[in-house]
């Protein structure tokens, strides 16, 4: 069953974001989680800025990596 799930802070439990495509059409399962800071996904800084002296082809395979696409929730509904 393909779901998102949020959940915020309490106590020492950090906000974030699950997300779980199951696997079709010879496409892997996904299975990923986000720290969130207000509410977006919390994107390293000091990871973006250690990579860009490498180019941004650099950049975009660590965004691609940590960060993939998923299809949206309205593709599995029907």
């Amino acid at each position: 069953v393909p779901f998102d799930r949020q959940s915020g802070q309490a106590f020492e439990f950090i906000p974030e974001l699950v997300i779980y495509r199951p696997a079709r059409n010879g496409v892997p399962a996904q299975d990923l989680t986000f720290l969130l800071l207000d509410g977006t996904p919390a994107v390293p800084v000091r990871e973006i800025k250690d990579r860009l002296s490498q180019g941004i082809e650099a950049v975009q395979a660590y965004l691609d990596e940590h960060y993939p696409h998923y299809p949206p929730l309205s593709e599995f509904v029907g």
